[in-house]
């Protein structure tokens, strides 16, 4: 498997596991997945070339992760779709998509 679907993956497990801890009992659930996230990102930091628009879609993807959680806690819904787990399927598969092809080489 390539750098950067290695790194597109544990990405968007680190965000699937969040919407997936985000209603248990677990101490650290908010750490956990953050410390997968950055735990890949140090990790792959010199591995990893940007693509020639890398950072306007890295902007992007920033843009729709942070409109997800705006969103939700501004309408004071507690899911987007229809379960935590549909919304950690579809943000997570939008980050694969988005580091795996349009981000990285």
């Amino acid at each position: 498997m390539a750098k950067k679907t290695q790194y597109a993956f544990l990405f968007a497990f680190g965000i699937l596991l969040y919407f997936l801890l985000y209603q248990s009992q677990i101490v650290f659930k908010n750490t956990i997945p953050l410390l997968i996230i950055l735990g890949a990102g140090l990790y792959y930091n010199d591995k990893l070339k940007m693509k020639k628009n890398g950072n306007i879609f890295l902007f992007l993807l920033l843009v729709i992760l942070s409109f997800s959680v705006i969103f939700r806690d501004r309408h004071n819904l507690t899911y987007l779709a229809a379960s935590p787990t549909v919304d950690g399927i579809i943000l997570a598969l939008i980050t694969f998509v988005f580091n795996n092809y349009l981000i990285y080489e």
